[in-house]
């Protein structure tokens, strides 16, 4: 039987060391057309003294290796991207992507956060808000913070609509479980890991989500 789209996507990242989980998730999801744009930076690996050649070597073939990956996917689906490259010594690799031209030209049209928040299709509540507007994953109820879709939350809450926003992030994971239940189970195991972690470190929940996506 001929691969899904999505198999095909997530077959050939499978040993992209270089590409995270939720990279897959946000390729995933434009690929569906559920997601109206994402952007993926890569890393070479930063020259420090005293470090072998070989290192570097077998770092930036890694690294060359998902370039190449992420390019071929890209094109063989047709999804419209622009990469650009970040000056040494750390080197990167700089990826938007759109579900088409149109999406792909509102990201690279973006003058600033909230345009950018828009471009990746996050809700108007969400991004229209000053940051002391801002609620908190630690002020959230117990049991938002131990549901497994909260771990699919890749913008920040707004103090006035946070409930509805939860609603579109519950709808995004299920999308996810959906297409891909191996990745949502890793994803998740990933982020009460993550939490387990923050909790040993520092006593109580710290909010690691990033602003944009």
């Amino acid at each position: 039987m001929e691969k899904s789209r999505r198999e095909v996507l997530l077959s050939e990242l499978k040993d992209c060391e270089l590409i995270t989980n939720q990279d897959r998730v946000s390729l995933l999801l434009v690929l569906e057309g559920l997601k109206s744009a994402c952007d993926i930076q890569l890393y070479s690996l930063y020259r420090f003294p005293g470090v072998k050649e070989s290192v570097y070597k077998e770092a930036d073939r890694e690294y060359q290796k998902t370039i190449s990956t992420v390019k071929g996917l890209l094109e063989k689906f047709h999804l419209p991207y622009e990469l650009t490259f970040g000056e040494p010594p750390l080197e990167t690799a700089y990826f938007q992507i759109g579900k088409d031209t149109a999406s792909l030209q509102a990201l690279l049209d973006s003058r600033d956060t909230e345009e950018e928040g828009r471009a990746f299709g996050i809700p108007d509540t969400a991004i229209s808000q000053l940051a002391d507007k801002n609620k908190s994953r630690e002020i959230l109820p117990a049991e938002v913070l131990s549901s497994d879709y909260i771990h699919f939350l890749d913008f920040i809450l707004s103090k006035d609509h946070w409930q509805e926003e939860l609603e579109f992030v519950k709808r995004r994971a299920e999308e996810v479980k959906r297409l891909a239940p191996d990745l949502y189970a890793k994803i998740i195991l990933e982020g009460k890991n993550s939490a387990e972690n923050s909790e040993t470190s520092t006593g109580h929940w710290e909010d690691t989500t990033d602003d944009t996506t």
